[in-house]
């Protein structure tokens, strides 16, 4: 997070959970629920979609591949400065794909519902 997002934002750090089981329920329910609030109406991504997204956060949380042969370094990052309409980026992002059944969307966001809208399929 930016040393700006920090300065307006109080900050918890939560340690990651134990285990990989753990973090992919955790993940599971939290998608569930974000597709429900923004009524997203599509199908949840089946469990391997998870375990992939999980894997890479807790390798590049590492530093390493889950079985430590691989050394991971971090070279880049994207950060969306403030103002940065979800609605309109979601449904630009829409228009690129060609696969909707093959394709999953994750949204890391601070924002809350009321400043998002409860509706993302809108555009």
């Amino acid at each position: 997070m930016s040393s700006a997002l920090k300065r307006r934002f109080n900050i918890v750090v939560l340690p990651a959970p134990a285990d990989m089981q753990t973090e992919i329920d955790i993940v599971k329910t939290r998608v569930a629920q974000m597709s429900d609030s923004f009524r997203l109406n599509s199908a949840l991504p089946d469990d391997s979609a998870f375990e992939k997204v999980v894997t890479i956060f807790r390798e590049l949380r590492n530093g390493q591949t889950l079985d430590g042969q691989i050394k991971l370094k971090t070279t880049s990052g994207v950060q969306l400065g403030g103002g940065t309409d979800i609605k309109r980026s979601v449904a630009y992002c829409s228009e690129l794909v060609s696969k909707p059944e093959k394709t999953t969307m994750f949204i890391v966001t601070t924002c809350t519902r009321a400043e998002i809208g409860t509706d993302l399929s809108a555009g």
